[in-house]
């Protein structure tokens, strides 16, 4: 316990508060944006149920455009404390108070993208259970983004109903006032209200959408009973690229593919910086030019090649990608997240030292014990 109270410590001490970001709710600590007084990134600082730190925990291995990056965290048994990426952007909230008229195509992109999300918080088990315009962000580059973790819940299969009374009025489905166990089906009745809204600037009960086929789909997102309910966000989202395809042709396509292949996880592509991601493209051209060489020229056998293309990979992309920190994976990765940015730095040189050093053993083994070439 004082050694988890000592990191927590730690962490709260590496990041400076430079401003107040919200206070939403009672229970809820005060939010900072702050800065590592190592390197200068700008992050923000939450204090969190230490309960919710699991949740914080699978979101940190999820890798997905439309969550924030989770930094690092730590709790003391009683408190947490999570550092999580700052996004610059527009609320949706802020966005519907605006008054602004939305289109028909931004609404649909909004609600797949959320969709998309949800289905990757799912299928570990998380529900969220504050799906709301001020809980979702539109990023400075036009890119959703689903924040506030902060009463998110696994689910629990041997549990009848929540043990807290947690949600947004007017969101929050009828299991959340502690009738039955929150689940997906929950999240996805806040889909729903969050639809109507974005199309009419009202909740359903006040003005419901009438365009078909949203009416059908707002409806059945928020019938009061679970089981009538979309079963899934995957099913809902089936039903939204049926329309979105007759709405406009390849936009799904289009949209999954930044979803899906996104490479922003890859050193050089970090960035929307067009001269960096050029140069990125050559530096992984001659890489996989250079690699593919190298495997063809000791390909004997299928033994040597195997053991060749592995030595390459060693000593080439495994050194590289961990001396780059690919994915931020010196912030992901307990124990390691838990050190000094020179701490981690030093845990990344001693990777590519190691990484490089094996490849190169099992290269010489194939060339001089497997191949018999001269030795130099």
């Amino acid at each position: 316990m004082e050694r988890d109270r000592k990191a927590m410590q730690e962490l709260d001490n590496l990041y400076e508060n430079l401003a107040v970001l919200g206070d939403k709710r009672e229970k809820e600590s005060l939010v900072f944006l702050v800065r590592n007084r190592e390197n200068g990134k700008i992050a923000v600082k939450k204090q969190v149920d230490f309960r919710v730190l699991s949740v914080y925990s699978y979101i940190q291995q999820i890798h997905s455009c439309h969550l924030a990056n989770v930094y690092a965290y730590a709790g003391d048994g009683e408190t947490g404390l999570v550092i999580e990426e700052y996004i610059g952007g527009t609320s949706l909230e802020e966005y519907l108070e605006s008054g602004q008229v939305s289109d028909e195509k931004v609404v649909c992109q909004w609600i797949h993208n959320l969709l998309v999300v949800l289905s990757e918080i799912h299928r570990g088990g998380i529900v969220h259970r504050d799906i709301t315009p001020g809980n979702i962000l539109i990023s400075g580059d036009g890119v959703l983004k689903l924040i506030d973790f902060g009463i998110a819940r696994f689910k629990k299969a041997e549990q009848r109903k929540d043990t807290t009374v947690l949600g947004t009025v007017g969101y929050a489905a009828p299991e959340q006032f502690g009738f039955y166990q929150t689940d997906a089906r929950t999240d996805i009745y806040a889909v729903g209200v969050l639809m109507n809204q974005l199309f009419t600037g009202k909740l359903p009960g006040e003005k419901l959408f009438e365009r078909e086929p949203y009416r059908k789909m707002i409806i059945k997102c928020t019938e009061i009973d679970a089981r009538a309910r979309y079963q899934s966000v995957d099913e809902m989202r089936q039903m939204l690229e049926v329309q979105m395809e007759k709405l406009s042709p390849g936009l799904i396509w289009e949209k999954k593919g930044r979803e899906d292949f996104s490479l922003a996880w890859l050193p050089g592509f970090r960035t929307a910086s067009a001269k960096k991601n050029v140069l990125a493209v050559i530096v992984y051209v001659f890489l996989i030019l250079i690699s593919v060489s190298i495997v063809a020229a000791h390909g004997e056998t299928w033994q040597t090649l195997v053991l060749e293309a592995t030595a390459v990979f060693l000593y080439i992309w495994a050194a590289g990608l961990a001396a780059g920190n690919a994915a931020d994976w010196d912030q992901r990765v307990w124990p390691i997240c838990r050190l000094s940015r020179a701490g981690r730095i030093t845990v990344r040189i001693a990777l590519w030292v190691l990484f490089v050093y094996f490849g190169g053993c099992m290269q010489n083994y194939v060339q001089y014990d497997m191949m018999g070439l001269p030795r130099p």
